[in-house]
Order: structure tokens, then sequence, then C-alpha cells
């Protein structure tokens, strides 16, 4: 089977060739695309061997002169913002325009010169040019900072039309941020240029709304039930929190913490009718 195949590559991987662990864990993170592919598009198990073979060679280079945070978070500080007062010079590192030389040279005028005012601060930083600014800057937070826009992810750029939004409002931009009822008597298209499109402006009307929101859904810890650690422990009636670890087109086999999987019929899987497994649950 083509899944035991690539499992089988990626545990071999970690076994015996250490330094290639962010190569293993890229080819459990194949998996799925390559069963779809094989499922799918009906390919030969044999082509999907050469296509592996062919991603190792080109991949294995450059993950191992990769640190494994870099595979997989490299996107985060991006997404989420960075106080710019407050972070290190390694996670300034991963954002956009920011090298770690930079960063080691944001941090440095930090502790030289005090905490950031305002983001034009920054043109101030020695090797950070118009350009690496133009990249960061909307991904830097300054909390408290004299001019609001400063602590959202509203782009210098875009100020000057935030404050002829408020202008045409009768406010200023402090009250603009924040109050959803103001931001609802916004004419996006009054605000149109040839630079500034409708995306832009929605984004813009958003971060108004919600400044600084975290894009990222909220995290559940997960834990099994402590005491059931063996079937003999299972009693009927028992409700447990599980972990799907497989599924299947009969229902899915979820690990209760008994170490071995249970398998939840498709019939069992909802009060509704239920065609296809995947519909309903995932691994």
């Amino acid at each position: 089977m083509l899944k035991e195949f690539l499992s089988r590559q990626a545990l071999n991987l970690l076994q015996t060739h250490p330094s290639d662990q962010n190569l293993a864990l890229l080819l459990f993170l194949f998996l799925p695309l390559l069963q779809h592919l094989s499922h799918h598009l009906q390919l030969a198990e044999t082509f999907v061997r050469e296509f592996l073979g062919i991603a190792e060679k080109f991949l294995r280079p450059w993950c191992r002169s990769q640190p494994l945070a870099m595979l997989f978070f490299v996107d985060a500080p991006n997404r989420v913002g960075v106080e710019l007062n407050t972070a290190s010079k390694q996670l300034l590192a991963y954002v956009s325009g920011i090298g770690p030389a930079i960063a080691e040279a944001i941090v440095a005028f930090r502790n030289a010169n005090g905490a950031f005012q305002s983001r034009q601060d920054l043109l101030k930083v020695p090797r950070l040019g118009p350009k690496a600014f133009e990249q960061a800057a909307g991904f830097l937070r300054i909390r408290n900072a004299e001019n609001p826009l400063d602590e959202s992810a509203v782009h210098p750029e875009s100020y000057g039309i935030v404050d002829t939004m408020a202008r045409d409002l009768g406010c200023n931009v402090r009250d603009l941020i924040k109050n959803e009822l103001l931001c609802k008597k916004i004419a996006l298209k009054n605000y149109v240029t040839d630079k500034v499109g409708l995306p832009t402006l929605n984004d813009i009307l958003a971060e108004l709304a919600k400044p600084g929101r975290d894009p990222r859904q909220k995290f559940e810890a997960f834990s099994f039930v402590e005491g059931v650690e063996k079937i003999t422990d299972l009693t009927v009636g028992m409700k447990l929190p599980g972990i799907v670890t497989n599924v299947a087109a009969f229902g899915a086999f979820v690990d209760i913490g008994v170490h071995q999987d249970g398998l939840v019929h498709v019939s069992q899987l909802s009060d509704n009718f239920v065609k296809d497994p995947a519909d309903v649950v995932k691994v």
C-alpha cells in the first residue's frame, strides 16, 4: 500500500538519518496529497515512488540547512504580527523584509535608544532602508503608540486613507478604531484610486473594526481520560475523547488512549445519514 510505503520511508529516515528529520516530516505531510493523487488521478505506484525519489534528492540539502521551525512556522509572524519593542532578534528575523542582520540591528538600536515610539523610527535603524521598511512595517506593532494605527495591521502607506475616512466622518482616527458603527458608515467606493482597490480598502476596514486581531483559531489542548489506558478499562456507555487516525469507506478509526484504535462505523458517525465518512470526520 502506498501509505505504508511512504510511512516506512519517513520512519526509516528518522531512525537511520537523524539529520534528515525535516525531510521525514515533509514526507509525512506528503501522505495525504500523494494518496489523493494516486487515487483520483490513477497514478501508478511506481510513478509516485519515482516522484518521491526526486523530491528527496532536491529537498534533502535544503531541509538539512533549515531549522525545523523555519520549515513550518516562518509565515506565523507575518500572519499574526510582532510586537516591535519586545520581540527577540530571532523572531524579528522571520518578518518579511527583515533577515538576521537587520533583526540584530533593530534590537541593537532599541537597546541603545530605548523603545520605538512609531513605525517611522524604524528608518533610523542602520541597514534598514525604504524597501525593507515597506515590506516589514505592516507586520510590526507598537503597543500604546501615539498613532493608534502603529498598533494595527494597517500599513503606513495607507495611513492617509484612514485619516481621510475619519475626517469625512467628523472624528479622529482613535475614535474610528474599534467603533463598528462608524466603520459601517464608510463608503469604500469613495476611496478607490488607481493605486488602492476595493480589496485593500476592505482589509483596512476589517482591521479598523478589530485592530490587532489574531487570525489563529483558538487552540484547545487535547488529553485522553485519565485512568483509561487499556481495553479492560472500558465499560459500556463510556463517553471518551479521541483522535481520528484513519478514515475509511465504512467508518473512522479513533485513538482513545488504550493502545488500540477503535472503529466507529459509518452508521454511528452522525444522527443523520452519512454517505461518505470523510464528509463528517477527518484525520
